[in-house]
């Protein structure tokens, strides 16, 4: 049994030419969804899951890292806040298995990626800039990808090593912004 699940985002035009036939199947395999227009919008925050939920979560990881799930999850996770640990083990079939994972911690760059965004998102409100606007978020995107591959270079992050890697973080994004604006910028 196959289980398979792919995403992908883009905007109108590219769904457009990705999906030339709307007769050849394909498209009635799919779901879509469309994210409402962001320019020189905040960057969208995570509700806070309360202590309860939070060890529900907890829970949750543990099993998957010891690999006691064998078929896929089905729970509605918006019930997260009122659910007990007991009643989340009763509900949840702790039959599927995941592959070895690695999870890494990266709330402490949120803080740098965040700040840097609220900046970029000024300069292009008070230029009117789209390009800069629409670039920034893809920017801080590969910033995260970035603090990601740079805390796998140490084997644990001290405090000294995340601001050293938060500096670059933010230095890097800023370079790269202005990169692309020039290439790319006035083809927007």
């Amino acid at each position: 049994r196959l289980y398979w699940n792919v995403l992908i985002t883009g905007t109108q035009d590219q769904l457009d030419s990705y999906f030339k036939n709307v007769t050849n199947g394909l498209v009635t395999r799919c779901g879509f969804s469309s994210i409402d227009n962001q320019e020189y919008a905040d960057a969208p925050k995570w509700k806070k899951i309360n202590k309860n939920g939070l060890k529900v979560i907890e829970a949750f990881v543990d099993r998957c890292d010891r690999g006691e799930y064998k078929h896929p999850l089905d729970f509605d996770f918006s019930m997260l806040d009122e659910i007990s640990d007991d009643d989340f083990d009763k509900q949840v079939p702790w039959r599927f298995v995941f592959n070895d994972v690695q999870t890494i911690d990266l709330d402490w760059i949120m803080p740098t990626i965040n700040k840097w965004l609220k900046q970029e998102q000024k300069r292009a409100l008070l230029s009117q800039d789209m390009a800069r606007d629409v670039f920034r978020r893809r920017v801080a995107v590969r910033g995260f990808r970035l603090a990601l591959l740079c805390s796998q270079l140490w084997e644990r992050l001290t405090d000294k090593n995340k601001k050293t890697v938060c500096d670059f973080v933010s230095w890097w994004m800023s370079v790269d912004l202005a990169e692309i604006i020039k290439l790319y910028g006035d083809k927007y």
